[in-house]
């Protein structure tokens, strides 16, 4: 059986931060601004490691639904690992306010408890008003 490739590269231009690119230049590539990853940069990496996920599926979602559902994993690595609760000056999580709404949905995943759809509705919110991200894009999942 061949197993799709996603490559992983350092890129220090990142400021700290990671990033999964779908297409482009550096198709089906996980970028790392950092060389040694403390918990929050593991989940930051697990972030990535969703969104390749996405691509390996070819999803055709938006990139609202694709970060939100990479954030909610984020913070299910966390909590998983042992937290309890966020402590949002964290320099690992640098996006607080989408952070603190995927959290809630996050433990509310892992309790087995129906996540409101209105929880769902604030982190596409928060997600798609912040600067990074936008509304109504794509993150062009092709497959790898």
């Amino acid at each position: 059986m061949a197993y799709p490739l996603v490559s992983v590269y350092f890129d220090q231009h990142l400021d700290g931060w990671a990033k999964y690119e779908p297409t482009g230049a550096r198709k089906n590539t996980m970028l790392l601004s950092f060389k040694e990853a403390g918990l929050g940069r593991r989940a930051l990496i697990v972030h990535e490691a969703l969104h390749a996920y996405m691509d390996i599926q070819s999803m055709l979602i938006s990139t609202a639904e694709s970060e939100g559902a990479a954030y909610v994993g984020q913070c299910m690595y966390l909590y998983c690992e042992g937290i309890r609760r966020l402590e949002l000056d964290n320099d690992d999580l640098k996006m607080n306010d989408i952070v603190n709404a995927a959290w809630k949905i996050a433990e509310m995943k892992i309790k087995k408890e129906a996540v409101p759809n209105g929880l769902v509705v604030d982190l596409q919110t928060k997600i798609q008003s912040h600067w990074q991200y936008g509304t109504g894009t794509y993150p062009g999942f092709n497959g790898v």
